[in-house]
């Protein structure tokens, strides 16, 4: 079974320790992924407690964080193999309240649900390289950037990628804007993952999502 992309949803929230979004997951082979973004003005530390889907917590493939020039700030991607069939909330909680927490719920069919997530990177820059070790993977990645307001802060999918997100959330001392994006790849190799806009102080972070491969996993033949 060639690996798909399925389906995905987003939300955002503001002043609060949770967010709260539907995502509905369909297919066989499944691999969700959640892309989570916030920030904290004034620069404080939060870091995410946890994100679950359907109540089943996801597990944490990479992140990347700041705490300059004045704010605090993290990206990070999780995952989930075997999702529920249907539609669940995707809840992020986080460890204190937070000025603004954004995330996207990205669900793939055919993938390997026993080895899901293959390379991963984290910078801050625009553009992140994901060196993928296996033909026929998916590529998701994570931007965040802060500005005084939304529309300082707009950003422009690179020209290979497909965008899943692109959100703004004000608050009275800023904007923060997430944006994620999926590239399908045919052979492994380097990919690079970009935006184009103003870059101001950007965290960036990206994970390889695996096709299945032929044999059992998670106890059903893959063909």
């Amino acid at each position: 079974m060639a690996i798909a992309f399925d389906t995905d949803s987003d939300g955002t929230q503001n002043s609060s320790n949770t967010l709260t979004f539907s995502h509905t997951c369909t297919g066989e082979g499944l691999v969700l992924i959640v892309s989570v973004g916030w920030w904290e003005n004034p620069d404080a530390a939060r870091t995410v407690s946890g994100v679950t889907y359907n109540g089943v917590s996801m597990t944490s493939a990479v992140s990347q964080t700041t705490g300059t020039p004045d704010t605090a700030r993290g990206t990070e991607i999780f995952y989930l193999a075997i999702p529920a069939i249907g539609a669940n909330d995707v809840v992020v909680t986080m460890s204190s309240t937070t000025d603004a927490i954004q995330g996207n719920a990205a669900s793939f069919t055919g993938c390997d649900v026993d080895d899901p997530i293959g390379d991963t990177t984290a910078g801050t820059a625009l553009s992140i390289v994901v060196d993928t070790d296996r033909d026929n993977s998916f590529v998701v990645d994570n931007v965040q950037n802060l500005d005084a307001n939304c529309a300082s802060i707009s950003l422009t999918v690179g020209a290979s990628q497909t965008q899943m997100a692109n959100q703004c959330a004000n608050s009275g001392t800023g904007a923060s804007r997430q944006a994620v994006s999926r590239e399908a790849t045919t052979t492994k190799g380097a990919v690079t993952m970009s935006w184009s806009g103003t870059a101001d102080n950007p965290i960036h972070c990206g994970v390889e999502v695996h096709e299945g491969v032929v044999g059992v996993q998670g106890g059903v033949m893959i063909f």
